[in-house]
């Protein structure tokens, strides 16, 4: 008896041990929440750390666990977009499948992008079962997204919620009741699994370097409004191929250093700022415009497409009238003044959008050529400057004829730079002096 016992253990652990070798690393569990306080929402994650802390609120009831989705895409998967609707306090949420129709909704019916939540199959495969989706639209109170224009049912729904409700769910009785309530039927969004997804192994795309390359164009399009860089682009192709950096990832890093928690970010959320502005049609903005939008970027987390919506509500200032108009001598001037002080700080011509927010500022508050002159000092010296002192080093060892610098040479530099408050004419002489 004992022996059999025993057989029947380890078997049984055997089966187990099996059981959970093949569970997926990057399966998770996508828990539903719905909001009790005021507006009665439905809200998915498959972040454990959203979900861990959603539980602990009291302004939310955790559902239960809807199915289950893969953190990282394989070739049978597609990004599940995520996006929020601030005007009702950040917690009405909806996902879809649909690139286009997630960047409509961003653009143009006051949605925000929150990056991806997580990747499902746009078609059944084993083990996967429909994600339905459903919609409710309040009387009185419609968001007139694109999907539903100009439907009206659910009468009086909006004393409830502060908004239109966004549904969805595995269970088929559940699909049928929420019709029977009043909700719209929209279609099935995905498959996703019914239990923790199993391992397997899935060939990798051919085409994984032409996947990498679209991936970080969109997050660059999505976060800068541009294009990457030669640089930007070698960096992150590098960094994306070593260390499968996800989407939601290299959007999450690109953010940060834009809103400044990765320091250097102030420089490019500059040009940010008026590239949203000549994309919303809009003159470009002077320097207090320019300040107030820079902090509403940090303060609010907006990026380029979101932020080009913002600035697009906003009424266009008006001019001040009467008066003289500007001497040419005083624009030269002004004009002078700036690129002489980029040539004894930085050793190099200001850019285009370095004159553009010198000259406002010059010109709205009478910044003289002392006053540019110290800023400019105090830049390189902070740690927003960094990379500015870097080259303007680089800069300093070329117009001695010196070769460029070593790590440990520019690390010595910066230092002493920083130590003794010189700038680029000062460091040219000193290196001139110290460097063999």
């Amino acid at each position: 008896m004992k022996k059999l016992i025993l057989v029947v253990m380890t078997l049984t652990l055997a089966l187990v041990s099996s059981a959970v070798a093949q569970v997926d690393p990057n399966s998770r569990p996508l828990h539903h929440f719905y909001e009790l306080q005021k507006d009665f929402y439905h809200f998915y994650t498959a972040d454990p750390d959203e979900a861990a802390a959603l539980k602990k609120n009291k302004g939310w009831k955790y559902v239960g666990i809807t199915g289950y989705i893969l953190a990282k895409k394989t070739a049978d998967t597609v990004e599940l977009f995520r996006l929020v609707k601030a005007q009702f306090g950040g917690t009405n949420h909806f996902y879809t499948t649909d690139m286009n129709e997630a960047n409509e909704a961003a653009l143009k019916h006051g949605w925000t992008a929150e990056g991806i939540a997580g990747y499902v199959a746009p078609k059944q495969i084993a083990d996967t079962t429909p994600l339905y989706r459903l919609y409710l639209v309040c009387n009185g109170n419609s968001s007139n997204d694109s999907w539903l224009a100009g439907q009206k049912f659910a009468v009086g729904c909006e004393l409830a919620t502060g908004g239109d409700v966004h549904y969805y769910t595995t269970s088929g009785e559940e699909k049928y009741t929420s019709i029977y309530n009043g909700m719209k039927f929209i279609g099935t969004t995905a498959y996703i699994w019914t239990q923790p997804v199993q391992k397997k192994t899935v060939p990798e795309p051919k085409d994984t370097a032409g996947a990498r390359k679209a991936m970080i164009y969109l997050g660059y399009a999505t976060v800068f409004g541009r294009e990457p860089t030669a640089n930007d682009f070698t960096y992150w192709d590098g960094k994306a191929k070593a260390e499968q950096t996800t989407y939601l990832q290299l959007f999450n890093e690109l953010r940060d250093w834009l809103n400044g928690d990765t320091p250097p970010g102030n420089g490019e959320l500059n040009a940010t700022v008026r590239r949203a502005f000549a994309e919303s049609g809009k003159p470009a903005p002077n320097f207090t415009e320019l300040v107030t939008w820079m902090k509403t970027s940090r303060q609010k987390k907006l990026w380029f497409v979101p932020l080009k919506t913002e600035i697009g509500k906003q009424p266009v200032a008006k001019q001040q009238s009467g008066g003289f108009p500007e001497s040419q001598d005083k624009f030269d001037e002004r004009k002078a003044m700036i690129r002489k002080q980029y040539y004894v700080v930085f050793g190099r011509a200001p850019l285009e959008n370095d004159y553009t927010y010198w000259n406002a500022k010059a010109k709205a508050e009478g910044t003289t050529s002392a006053q540019l002159f110290n800023a400019l000092r105090d830049w390189l010296a902070s740690s927003q400057g960094e990379m500015d002192l870097n080259a303007t080093i680089k800069r300093a060892f070329a117009a001695n004829g010196k070769p460029e610098p070593n790590f440990s040479q520019l690390d010595f530099w910066r230092k002493e730079s920083k130590a003794k408050m010189h700038w680029f004419e000062m460091l040219k002489l000193e290196i001139k002096q110290k460097v063999n």
